[in-house]
């Protein structure tokens, strides 16, 4: 995705690309997840010459040293999480196209999408029933605009939407009920009404989720049951 600067006072050239500002891979080797990082979220609304809405959702410090990526994500790449009801499997992570900058926020990304979609297994699930899901790209909504100090993460809307291709497959029992390729989208993520805080961690990543959970998977597990 691409979006001009809408931060008055800035150049208007166009930022370079999320997944163009992806540290170098680093040789992989396991490493134990501990703290975040040193990682500053903000929430802000501005306004641009231009009268565009957008929305400033975190702003991220540079730390003083960028460990290699695969070395940050080691013990969450391609190995499905051992959890009821629901396995994600996130493939070759140190590819997707924007999970953030810096190898500690993007580490978070996963284990947040991680963490949302066992929930949802917990809450919708029952006994004998799995979802196996392979993420195999995500593209956080927004864009990373990057400084000498900081990074900024700015939406816009439309084509700045978040985007997550996926594998799954679903079982009842031994019978596999539905499995498919999909690639998720919500370009108009920032026009719709929602009665709930938009500056949550990755609220519009798991509200796509959520509603493709709702109108693919909740159906296939009544139709089968």
């Amino acid at each position: 995705m691409s979006a001009r600067s809408a931060l008055s006072g800035v150049s208007r050239a166009p930022p370079a690309r999320a997944d163009a500002l992806q540290p170098a891979q680093a040789e992989a080797e396991v490493v134990e997840l501990g703290d975040a990082g040193d990682v500053a979220a903000d929430a802000a609304v501005i306004s641009t010459a231009a009268g565009v809405r957008c929305d400033i959702v975190k702003r991220i410090r540079r730390p003083p040293a960028i460990i290699g990526l695969a070395v940050a994500m080691a013990a969450l790449a391609g190995v499905p999480a051992a959890h009821a009801g629901v396995g994600v499997t996130f493939v070759a992570p140190e590819r997707f196209a924007d999970i953030g900058f810096m190898p500690a926020d993007r580490r978070e990304v996963l284990e947040r999408l991680d963490a949302h979609l066992r929930q949802w297994g917990t809450r919708h699930l029952r006994d004998g029933e799995m979802l196996a899901l392979d993420l195999l790209d995500v593209d956080l909504a927004g864009e990373v605009h990057p400084g000498p100090r900081d990074h900024l993460r700015v939406l816009l809307g439309g084509t700045d939407g978040p985007r997550i291709h996926l594998r799954y497959e679903l079982r009842v029992g031994t019978r596999v009920v539905g499995q498919g390729d999909e690639r998720l989208t919500d370009p108009f993520y920032l026009e719709r009404r929602t009665s709930v805080r938009t500056d949550e961690a990755l609220f519009y990543e798991r509200r796509m989720l959520d509603d493709w959970l709702a109108s693919r998977i909740v159906p296939t597990l009544a139709a089968a049951r």
